[in-house]
């Protein structure tokens, strides 16, 4: 029989996991760095933490807590993000189109550089993302044809 987190300690890691998940997603976008930026980016990170953690706590049934291994996945594309975004040729990362957000807000200078690369992050993370899903439906697939 397979045995569980204890509710809290599970609840506890979704949170650290959400929040290193949406870390990147806060902190990347191209704003003035101000400390009421750096407030509000810090209430939105443990707002978004906060809820997934009470929902892992709430749940009960299996598709709930499907959660942790989500931000698990999600965590790990992180890493895989930065890693790529350090690691491919330049040649590569010259084709990813960066000038969506500058041109849609306007941005000029240091912002639309910061622009460019939250759009690279953005763009990168999502391809690992549809890789991981395409991955996973492959699996449950051929898992699904055995039984």
């Amino acid at each position: 029989m397979k045995k569980h987190l204890p509710r809290t300690v599970r609840a506890v890691v979704v949170f650290l996991l959400a929040v290193f998940d949406l870390t990147p997603f806060v902190f990347l976008l191209p704003v003035p760095p101000t400390d009421t930026w750096l407030i509000v980016g810090l209430v939105a990170l443990c707002a978004g933490g906060g809820y997934c953690a009470w929902s892992s706590f709430k749940s009960t049934t299996p598709k709930q807590r499907a959660l942790l291994p989500l931000l698990a996945i999600a965590a790990v594309l992180n890493v895989l993000t930065k890693f790529a975004m350090n690691r491919l040729p330049a040649t590569l990362l010259d084709r990813v189109s960066t000038d969506y957000i500058a041109s849609l807000f306007g941005l000029d200078g240091e912002f639309a550089y910061d622009a460019a690369l939250f759009e690279m992050w953005c763009e990168l993370w999502l391809c690992f993302a549809l890789t991981a899903c395409a991955i996973g439906w492959i699996i449950r697939k051929a898992v699904s044809a055995k039984a």
